[in-house]
C-alpha cells in the first residue's frame, strides 16, 4: 500500500504573516543602505545598497510565492484586513518576477543613475553649485548671462547620466512586457493600483478647467519678465527656477524677507507640536541641510515600519 504526502498551503492569515517575517528585516536593511547612500554618496554605500536591493527582489521574485498568494486571493475570504494584505503582498511580488540577469541589470542601473545624481555638482566660475545655488540665481538675479549659464549648468547632469537611463527604460520595458505589460509605465501604474484611463482622464480634465486662466497669468508674467530684462524673446532662464514648477516672485505674495532667517526645523517642531505631534525622534534622525555628495531631492523614508523609524531627508 502506497502512501502519498499531501502538502497543505498554509491559511491565509499564516501566509501573510511567514510572508511578511520573510521580508522585514531584509527590508529594513535596505532602507537602511538606501538611506546612506542618499546622505553620502560613495562606491561604497552604492555597492552596499545594490547588493541589499538585488538580494531583497531576488526574494520577493520568487514565483512560488506568489502563485501561493494568488491561490489564497481565489478563495472565499471573509477577512477584509488579510485579503488587502494579500493584495498589497501580490503587487509586490508581482513587480519582481524576472530573471535573474534582468533584475540585476536593473538594479545596477538604476543605482548607478541615482549616484550620480547624488553626487554630481556642476562648475561656474571654478565653484560647485548646489540646486539651491542655482534656485537663487534665477530666483535673484538680473545678470541675464548668469542666469543662463547657471540655467544650462542645472542641466549638465542629463547628458552624464543619459546612456544609462536610455539602457535602463529599455531593460525595465522588456521586463514588463515579459511580465504581461505593454510597457514599464503602464505595469508600474498597476502594481500602483492606478488606472491609466482614470489618470489620463483626470490630467486632461484639470487641463481643460487650467488652460485659460493659466494662458492669461503666464501672459501677464511674460510681459514684467520681458520688461524686467528688456528683452522681446522669453527664455527658461528668465524663469525663477530651472523648471518653471514654481510661482515667480513677480507672480506671488512673496514671504521670503520674513522667512529667511527662521530655522525651518524649529518651525515645523513648533507647528506639529501645537496638533500634538512631536516630531523630536524623527529629526534627530533626519539629515536635513546641504552637503556635497548628498542628494538634492526631499524625501521622506519609513526605514523600519515596525519600529516607527522615520527620516526625512530636506
Amino acid at each position: 500500500m502506497s502512501t502519498r504526502l499531501i502538502v497543505m498551503a498554509p491559511p491565509p492569515h499564516g501566509l501573510v504573516r511567514d510572508l511578511e517575517d520573510r521580508f522585514r528585516a531584509l527590508e529594513t536593511e535596505f532602507h537602511k543602505a538606501y538611506w546612506q547612500s542618499q546622505i553620502e554618496a560613495t562606491p561604497e554605500t552604492d555597492k552596499r545598497r545594490t547588493e541589499l536591493e538585488l538580494e531583497l527582489r531576488r526574494v520577493k521574485g520568487d514565483s512560488a510565492a506568489l502563485s501561493d498568494v494568488q491561490a489564497a486571493l481565489a478563495e472565499q475570504l471573509h477577512d477584509a484586513v488579510v485579503r488587502r494584505q494579500l493584495e498589497v503582498l501580490r503587487l509586490s511580488l508581482l513587480g519582481n518576477q524576472m530573471t535573474e540577469e534582468r533584475r540585476t541589470e536593473i538594479v545596477e542601473l538604476s543605482s548607478a543613475v541615482e549616484s550620480e545624481f547624488a553626487a554630481y555638482r556642476p562648475t561656474l566660475d571654478g565653484r560647485n553649485l548646489s540646486d539651491n545655488d542655482i534656485e537663487v540665481i534665477l530666483g535673484t538675479s538680473n545678470d541675464v548671462d548668469l542666469r543662463k549659464t547657471a540655467w544650462e549648468a542645472s542641466k549638465e547632469i542629463g547628458a552624464v547620466v543619459a546612456d544609462r537611463v536610455r539602457e535602463l527604460a529599455r531593460v525595465r520595458n522588456q521586463a514588463a512586457h515579459d511580465a504581461g505589460f505593454a510597457d514599464y509605465y503602464r505595469m508600474s501604474l498597476e502594481l500602483q493600483e492606478m488606472s491609466e484611463e482614470w489618470l489620463f482622464d483626470t490630467l486632461g480634465e484639470v487641463e481643460q478647467m487650467t488652460e485659460d486662466p493659466f494662458r492669461k497669468w503666464k501672459n501677464e508674467l511674460d510681459r514684467s519678465l520681458r520688461q524686467r530684462f528688456q528683452t522681446d524673446e522669453i527664455y527658461p532662464w528668465h524663469y525663477a527656477d530651472p523648471f518653471f514648477q514654481t510661482v515667480p516672485g513677480e507672480a506671488k505674495v512673496s514671504l521670503e524677507d520674513e522667512l529667511k532667517a527662521a530655522d525651518a526645523a524649529s518651525l515645523a517642531q513648533e507647528t506639529f507640536a501645537g496638533w500634538g505631534i512631536d516630531l523630536s525622534r524623527i529629526l534627530d534622525k533626519s539629515d536635513l541641510y546641504p552637503r556635497d555628495r548628498k542628494c538634492q531631492h526631499a524625501f521622506c523614508l519609513d526605514v523600519d515600519r515596525s519600529t516607527g523609524d522615520i527620516r526625512i531627508l530636506a
